[in-house]
């Protein structure tokens, strides 16, 4: 994020806490700048005091402006870093303060001075211009994310909604990325591949919890309990698609004459990443060990 972008921002929070009120927070919909004002907090955390009663002195909105630059400036305000690491788990150590939001009640967060994080690694998937951008969900609690996520999606080619398989079906951000005109439009007039869904963490779950709530046999192996939420999960999230869409309205459509021209269907992709490292690892394909 530049200097001035920056500023602008912090300008932008100090008249939305004004127009707020003392003892309250701005709001969404209710206050402008209202989003800077809570980016502009997660990154400087409890002690930014961007309030009404810190801004009501006159000149206060000004000194308050030139002594948060300063702060910005001491953890790289306008600046580009690069890192590099020869493992997974050590870049993800590297890049975590840049992306990562958890600690920013107390000390604050560098997310919000980061632009954008860009990897670069040799990914076949992406060798010819392919682009994925991972953004934040629908209720993430910082409004300045939630409007970086909306902005991002409208203008994406494909979305593909990510949830863990075991509050899949049950996920309301998920549920809200997909509206009934949305559901509607794209089984009317949308092709394959532009929205599709993607259940995490299959590889972890309760044998004995399975059994009861799919009501399994007693005696079912680990890996049939597996498969059974696999095929209940995709089931149940391609009939929420459909649920209030009358499908027989919809009215036929002409024979694609390519795949990317086929009518669209909700895909369900049941995954689990450390399965997969598993597989690459005991195929020799340089994935990692068992252990990670």
């Amino acid at each position: 994020v530049s200097r001035e972008e920056w500023r602008e921002a912090l300008l932008a929070a100090c008249a939305a806490a004004v127009s707020a009120g003392p003892g309250k927070t701005p709001q969404v919909g209710e206050h402008r700048g209202a989003a800077d004002w809570s980016r502009v907090t997660s990154c400087y955390g409890a002690s930014a005091s961007i309030t009404a009663e810190a801004l009501a002195a006159p000149g206060a909105t000004e000194a308050l402006v030139a002594s948060l630059m300063e702060r910005a400036a001491d953890k790289g305000l306008g600046s580009r870093v690069l890192l590099s690491a020869s493992t997974e788990a050590e870049f993800a150590r590297l890049v975590q303060p840049y992306v990562d939001s958890s600690d920013e009640a107390e000390g604050g967060a560098l997310w919000p001075l980061v632009h954008r994080a860009t990897l670069f690694a040799p990914f076949s998937l992406l060798s010819a211009g392919l682009r994925l951008y991972d953004v934040p969900g629908t209720h993430d609690e910082n409004q300045a994310r939630a409007l970086s996520m909306r902005s991002i999606i409208a203008s994406a080619h494909t979305v593909l909604i990510t949830s863990n398989i075991r509050r899949a079906c049950n996920d309301k951000s998920a549920k809200d990325l997909m509206p009934l005109p949305l559901r509607r439009e794209l089984l009317q007039r949308g092709s394959m591949g532009e929205l599709a869904f993607v259940a995490s963490q299959a590889d972890i779950f309760n044998r004995s919890e399975l059994v009861e709530n799919l009501r399994l046999d007693d005696e079912t192996p680990p890996l049939q309990c597996a498969l059974a939420r696999n095929a209940f999960t995709k089931r149940e999230l391609t009939k929420s698609f459909t649920q209030n869409v009358p499908l027989a309205s919809l009215g036929a459509r002409p024979p694609p004459e390519a795949w990317h021209e086929a009518p669209f269907k909700l895909p369900v992709f049941t995954v689990s990443a450390v399965e997969h490292r598993k597989l690459l690892a005991s195929a020799g394909g340089g994935g990692a060990s068992d252990d990670a």
